[in-house]
């Protein structure tokens, strides 16, 4: 009798626990749909590189990342809206220098090139307002800010002498904990479903904050800051 009773009870309580939830998950997709119009699911390769740096500008070297992500759209009408992403960004960059030098006073010089390559993990946070165009509004522009924090830094350098190596280290310490500056888009939809669509875009990511710490120790370190162009692919839904 005990058990039956108490089988009895537990069939209500999951009965009511599980309506509750229910009538919970559906009251916060309620009050949130109006303030998210849109997810997005972004990825794609960067074009990755210090800008405003003569030394770079010299001896730097084309250098392929990559940025992926999600984002949440809010339509303020057909045309207007705002976007906000949090995307995982490979930024960095490559140089290389030619060097000539003599390893022991009367011997013939060594000459070579020494290569450097940093891969810089940032996770980014942008927030961009943006304007739909076209007869059927599938074009977009956008333009904004983001804001990245450094999560992992890794160097490796490449020695010619006295044979070929590479040294690869931690250099987090070397760089600013965080990054930032603006962003500007340029994007196209193709619908797909009803509630879901494919894009393509172009975002570039203007770095405007000072990432090296070697400048802040040393006056005469020239500054160094990012710039990243990226074209991604994804899904909006």
């Amino acid at each position: 009798m005990f058990k039956s009773k108490a089988g009895g009870f537990a069939l209500l309580l999951f009965m009511s626990v599980h309506g509750f939830s229910q009538n919970k998950s559906d009251s916060i997709v309620y009050y949130l749909r109006p303030i998210i119009s849109e997810i997005e699911v972004l990825i794609g390769p960067s074009s990755v590189f210090i800008h405003g740096n003569e030394k770079f500008d010299s001896n730097g070297e084309l250098k392929v990342g990559y940025a992926g992500g999600f984002g949440f759209i809010h339509n303020f009408g057909r045309r207007v809206a705002l976007n906000a992403r949090i995307l995982w960004e490979r930024k960095g960059f490559r140089q290389s220098q030619e060097i000539s030098y003599t390893p022991i006073s009367g011997s013939s010089p060594v000459t070579g090139t020494i290569k450097s390559n940093t891969n810089n993990d940032y996770l980014t946070v942008s927030v961009m307002p943006r304007l739909a165009f076209g007869r059927f509004r599938r074009f977009y522009v956008g333009a904004g800010v983001y804001y990245g924090s450094l999560r992992k830094s890794k160097t490796t350098d490449h020695y010619f002498y006295p044979t070929p190596y590479n040294a690869t280290i931690n250099s987090k310490n070397g760089f600013d904990k965080y990054d930032g500056g603006l962003s500007f888009s340029l994007g196209y939809t193709f619908p797909f479903r009803k509630k879901a669509s494919f894009t393509i875009q172009l975002l570039d990511n203007y770095g405007l904050r000072q990432i090296s710490k070697f400048y802040n120790l040393n006056p005469g370190y020239l500054p160094i800051r990012n710039s990243s162009y990226s074209v991604l692919f994804g899904v909006n839904f």
